[in-house]
């Protein structure tokens, strides 16, 4: 928990002037007496989470649905995520892939489709039997966040610091993601977020994977609270 410690000169003004009243008034008595403002501040305490319990749970696949030659490609699973306040407050979200060392390089650009997509947007999907099984894309649907029940708008940001509208919306582990009111230049400071996340996960091609056994998918994100 991150501390402040405040002395008078620090107050907003009109503390300020209040207590150099009250300090010269003393002044003027016989005696003197030392007065110390002191208070402690706290940043506030924000609770994200994520429906389901945070697991986009794709049940049992029988292995025919991957072909030779080809990226498997699942549907894509939804994930409510909210984060509340107890007071108004700047943050963003940092992702961080627990399974890095099972990515498969350029897998999401391929198996998506885009060739512009780089490697930061890339997740490890685990691995089996010593084989890496692939990668998956999370989105944060742009139009669907309210910040305190009115519509807002994703952006990103590389240092926290400049921020941009965030059309795509798709995590990267090299970007902040937080939220401001539409149109705006700037993040916002608010009690509630909410909106929809969707994770798109992609199979690597069957001739690098090992068949003869069960393959299970074993993709974990942290989704780490930054207060600004």
């Amino acid at each position: 928990m991150h501390r402040k410690l405040l002395t008078l000169a620090s107050l907003r003004r009109p503390a300020v002037i209040t207590l150099l009243a009250l300090l010269s008034s003393a002044a003027q008595a016989t005696g003197t007496v030392a007065m110390e403002v002191v208070t402690t501040v706290t940043p506030a305490a924000c609770t994200p989470a994520l429906s389901h319990g945070g697991e986009a749970n794709y049940g049992v696949r029988d292995s025919s649905i991957l072909r030779p030659g080809q990226i498997t490609a699942l549907p894509p699973l939804s994930l409510r995520l909210t984060i509340n306040c107890d007071v108004a407050a700047l943050f963003a979200i940092r992702l961080t892939d627990n399974r890095s060392g099972s990515l498969v390089p350029g897998i999401v650009a391929s198996g998506s489709g885009n060739s512009a997509l780089t490697d930061d947007v890339n997740f490890g999907l685990g691995m089996a039997s010593g084989a890496n099984i692939g990668g998956y894309a999370i989105s944060f649907d742009p139009t669907s966040y309210t910040g305190d029940y009115r519509a807002v708008q994703l952006m990103a940001s590389a240092d926290g610091v400049t921020w941009h509208h965030h059309a795509s919306g798709l995590g990267s582990k090299q970007q902040l993601l937080s939220w401001g009111a539409t149109g705006a230049g700037n993040i916002s400071a608010y009690r509630a977020v909410e909106g929809m996340l969707t994770v798109r996960p992609f199979i690597n091609k069957p001739e690098h994977l090992k068949l003869n056994n069960e393959i299970e998918l074993n993709g974990s994100t942290t989704l780490e609270l930054n207060y600004l």
